[in-house]
């Protein structure tokens, strides 16, 4: 399994960034290795809500290791673009 980890900071308050993420729907909007991601679940989202995200993520094996390092780096860029826009 690839791991990849980041640390960055944002502007908004705790509050709104955690409200924007918790509908992982938005993931197209900031992870550049999301093509779709569609809500499966129905009614408002919490706990249990489920989502089919299209990516590159079914690709992950260890020889991916490197692009998937890339990719961490344009997901910080393009989420910290995104939430200090919210």
């Amino acid at each position: 399994m690839v791991h990849v980890q980041r640390t960055f900071s944002v502007t908004p308050d705790p509050a709104t960034v955690v409200d924007y993420l918790a509908d992982f729907s938005r993931a197209e909007q900031w992870d550049p290795g999301t093509k779709t991601c569609t809500t499966t679940s129905t009614g408002p989202v919490g706990v249990g809500s489920t989502w089919h995200n299209h990516g590159l993520a079914k690709l992950a094996d260890p020889f991916m290791h490197n692009e998937f390092e890339k990719l961490g780096d344009e997901t910080v860029e393009s989420m910290t673009t995104t939430l200090n826009a919210l």
